[in-house]
């Protein structure tokens, strides 16, 4: 028995298997990410380095090598800095502490609870991202929170042209016993059909 169906034939267990493979080579990646950002971090700050030029250029250099993006990178660290001279920080533990609350500052404004309310239907909820930031993994949570707030949740794949995105989604379906709706998966971008 495959975690994809039952009884699957030879193509099917030789298609599971090279989406698991994908799927744990994907999930690798994106703790990999995930842990360099944190361990960078922590190493770069946690080090008691001197807060110069350099340190400034390899926090930079690492929050760019996590997609957090060059405005984004720009903003956090023109924050950490008011706050470092502001506060009269001299260590690197201080202006992690600065860099922190300058991406809670400028998540911040965007922070809204999300409402669904049981009298429009149907809520649509779309999930737009860039890769591996956990878009998925995010799906399958909000479907097992939704379900278990008594709503009825219905998955739809909009990825196809990802390795395994519509396995990687139907299998959060099956641990949530939530239905998911999805077409065959597109050999490449170009192909309709």
């Amino acid at each position: 028995m495959s975690l994809f169906g039952k009884n699957p034939d030879k193509n099917s267990q030789s298609k599971a298997k090279t989406a698991g493979g994908v799927l744990a080579r994907w999930a690798d990646r994106l703790e990999a990410t995930r842990r360099n950002l944190g361990r960078g971090l922590a190493t770069l700050v946690g080090a008691h380095r001197p807060l110069d030029a350099a340190l400034l250029e390899d926090v930079e250099t690492l929050l760019l090598s996590a997609d957090v993006g060059l405005d984004a990178t720009r903003v956090l660290l023109q924050l950490a800095q008011e706050r470092v001279q502001r506060d009269r920080i001299q260590d690197s533990a201080g202006f992690y502490a600065a860099l922190r609350q300058g991406m809670l500052d400028l998540l911040a404004p965007c922070a809204q609870p999300l409402l669904i309310t049981r009298n429009t239907r149907p809520f649509v909820l779309m999930v737009v991202g860039v890769n591996g930031a956990g878009k998925t993994t995010t799906i399958g949570k909000l479907a097992h929170r939704f379900k278990s707030q008594g709503l009825s949740v219905m998955l739809a794949a909009g990825d196809t042209f990802r390795a395994a995105a519509v396995e990687q989604l139907q299998a959060w379906g099956q641990r949530t016993g939530v239905p998911v709706i999805a077409q065959a998966t597109a050999r490449d971008g170009g192909s309709t059909g």
